[in-house]
Order: C-alpha cells, then structure tokens, then sequence
C-alpha cells in the first residue's frame, strides 16, 4: 500500500526552512562562482569582471544572496521562538531564498557566456539544482499564494516599493506587517518580488 508522509504545521515550516537554507546556499555558491570566473577571464586584454554590465549583475548577485541568507537565519529564530508568525516568516524565506537561487543561477550562467550552457562547465548544475528544490519545497508560486494567505492575526498593512537609495540594496519590495494595530516583528521583512507579481492579492 502506497503511504503518503503527513506532517503537522510546525513540522512541515522547518522542512520548507531546510528548503529555504539549501536555496540560499545555492544562491551564494552561483555567486561565488560567478566572481571567480569573471576574475579570471578576460577580453579586450582585461577580465570581464572590470566590465560594468558584469560588476552590476555581481552586485545584484551579491544584493540577493545576502537576502535569502539573512531571512533564513532570521526566520529560524520564529520558530525555535514558536512566534505567531513564523509559517509567514518561513514562507517569506524560502520565497526570498528560492528567487535568489534562481535569479543568480541564470546570471552565473549569463556571465559565463556561450560556455555555461554546456556540460563542460558547472553553472547549469546550479540552476538545475535551484529549479528541483523549489519544485520539491512546493514552487514559489504557492508560496507566495500562502503568504497571501496566511490569516492569525497578521494584517498587510502597506507594500512599498523600497529603493536603492532609501535600503542600499537597490529595487525591493517591502511588505510592513502589523497585527492589531500595533508594527510587529514581520514590519520591513523583504519578501523579494512578493506583491509585484500578486498585487492583485494585497
């Protein structure tokens, strides 16, 4: 007889956690890779690094993984707290986490050129590896339907578009929680993309 796992809540929020912490790692490894290449490639007599298309997608690189690291570690705290909110802060990791493995997967592959398409070089292991976690955790598309989702208390209250110069960490979407009326811990959590590709759910 086929069995199929079930798990009660707090169970299944550090599973999506793991998720979320193997995302980020990847996410960092994609950019560790990607300074490493472009350091020691070179064209035009210079590596391609010192080129400022490539300095600016390792700088959103470096933007991404930092955010899907700093919200994993954050969001563990939720739970070992058994805060009310911590399946929104887990959902908010692994959407955070997910998108920048992703995102920086493509832009290792981008900056690799012609050559990290194929089977003689590593990036496409990243992006591979990226796409099967996220499939695995659910997708981030339902994650982000569950954040939309989530009820206990927990009211969006304002989405605002964050920029470069008001968070140093260029374009972002901010989403400010509050419960009761009163700015909870969630308030200016970065959720990544979070309510630019669901706006209609806010």
């Amino acid at each position: 007889m086929n069995r199929i796992a079930r798990f009660e809540a707090p169970q299944l929020s550090r599973l999506r956690l793991i998720d979320a912490a193997a995302l980020a790692g990847i996410s960092q490894a994609a950019l560790d890779m990607s300074v490493a290449y472009a350091g020691t490639r070179t064209q035009f007599g210079r590596p391609i690094g010192s080129f400022q298309a490539v300095k600016h997608h390792c700088a959103n690189m470096v933007s991404a993984a930092r955010r899907a690291r700093d919200q994993t570690v954050l969001r563990r705290f939720a739970i070992d707290e058994g805060r009310d909110d911590a399946a929104l802060q887990v959902e908010c990791a692994l959407f955070v986490a997910g998108s920048a493995a992703l995102e920086n997967a493509g832009k290792n592959i981008q900056i690799h050129g012609g050559m990290g398409f194929s089977d003689e070089a590593d990036p496409h292991l990243l992006l591979k590896r990226a796409q099967l976690l996220s499939t695995i955790a659910g997708g981030l598309e339902a994650a982000n339907e569950r954040i939309a989702n989530i009820k206990g208390g927990l009211v969006i209250m304002q989405v605002a578009i964050v920029t470069g110069a008001s968070s140093g960490i260029g374009f972002g979407c901010a989403v400010k929680l509050a419960e009761a009326g009163h700015v909870g811990p969630g308030c200016g959590a970065r959720c990544g993309q979070v309510g630019r590709s669901r706006q209609s759910h806010w």
